[in-house]
């Protein structure tokens, strides 16, 4: 199944469809304008049916269409505009019996190549719902309530723009400009607006009296110099740049006492000058009692 990305335009939409039988030209416009997707759309039924609980099924006044979500398993409702409703009119009780995804879209390539239209899938013409209206200025959360989404990001994904929203973007700003420019009409926009100049009036002032101090202490310092501020007595004592400089301990250190030596005495130690002699500290006579008891 091919898949791009194009999204089609309202006039790409009009040339599909009017090369489209009645059953087709209702399912596209089912998800172009009613934001269904393929699932829903072949899910639609004009008269409650018992063998089909969960159907898209319209009101009586076919003002409004009621959808459970393949996705989300939930129900939302949505409008049915003029396009639509005369195109689901014209439609039997068993409108999509015998549809599958693959022939729709095998379909949909043959309306567009007919059409001289670039190839799109039908999830695609779900995106141009969203893009269409968001084009129109319809908020964004009314968007993502009509299309189902539980996450706003994901609806963001739906919204395609070009070059038509860019220069309607920059119109907007043209106006939005032009009405901040405009004088303030109502009374509680000149109440506040009479506030601001109030709390700007004070500012100028309090601005006014700091320079005037400023200027005074600066004459003031000028003619008559600062005199030094004495240190205190217990200044001397220690560093400027810290605490005081603790004195070196030249003590010589206590030798580390081995615990056999400490055990044995000075008496029993062995003397290193005396021939024949080791070194090492001899054994305890527990220890050697030990040697002889393992040999």
């Amino acid at each position: 199944m091919p898949r791009t990305k194009t999204i089609p335009e309202e006039a790409d939409i009009r040339a599909i469809t009017a090369r489209a039988d009645a059953q087709m030209r209702a399912l596209l416009l089912l998800m172009s304008d009613a934001g269904c997707r393929l699932g829903e759309a072949l899910a639609y039924r004009p008269n409650p049916d018992p063998a089909h609980p969960l159907a898209t099924l319209p009101d009586r006044t076919l003002e409004h269409l009621d959808i459970w979500s393949t996705k989300t398993r939930t129900h939302r409702s949505v409008p049915i505009p003029t396009r639509l409703k005369a195109a689901l009119i014209a439609l039997p009780d068993q409108p999509f019996t015998g549809l599958y995804p693959r022939y729709v879209q095998r379909r949909l390539d043959e309306l567009a190549a007919a059409a001289r239209r670039p190839k799109t899938s039908p999830h695609r013409w779900r995106h141009s719902y969203a893009s269409r209206m968001a084009a129109q200025g319809v908020p964004l959360h009314t968007i993502q309530t009509l299309l189902g989404h539980r996450n706003l990001t994901t609806t963001t994904i739906y919204i395609h723009t070009g070059p038509d929203q860019w220069s309607l973007a920059a119109a907007a700003l043209d106006r939005a400009a032009g009405a901040r420019a405009t004088p303030i009409t109502s009374a509680a926009q000149r109440s506040l607006q009479l506030q601001i100049d109030n709390l700007s009036r004070h500012l100028t002032r309090l601005t006014q009296d700091l320079a005037i101090v400023r200027n005074k202490a600066t004459a003031s310092g000028a003619s008559a110099p600062r005199a030094a501020r004495p240190l205190p007595p217990s200044a001397g004592r220690k560093r400027q740049g810290g605490p005081a400089r603790r004195e070196p301990n030249n003590a010589p250190r206590h030798p580390k006492r081995h615990p056999l030596r400490h055990r044995l005495g000075e008496s029993q130690q062995a003397s290193p000058s005396e021939p024949g002699r080791s070194s090492r500290t001899p054994r305890g006579p527990r220890m050697l009692r030990n040697r002889g008891r393992h040999r």
